[in-house]
């Protein structure tokens, strides 16, 4: 997908990764919501499940 989003897209995603791979959920969840405003016609449903 980050082939056809464009530059900004891409570092978004890129920035959801890392901040999953970090564990920081909160951060995660804010990018998802920039990237889901950012790209209304493909939602990402999915959030980060927060540790129990």
């Amino acid at each position: 997908m980050t082939r056809t989003a464009g530059p900004e897209m891409a570092s978004l995603l890129d920035e959801f990764s890392d901040t999953i791979k970090a564990g920081n959920f909160d951060s995660a969840n804010q990018t998802l919501d920039i990237i889901n405003r950012a790209c209304p016609q493909r939602r990402f449903p999915i959030r980060p499940a927060l540790p129990h």
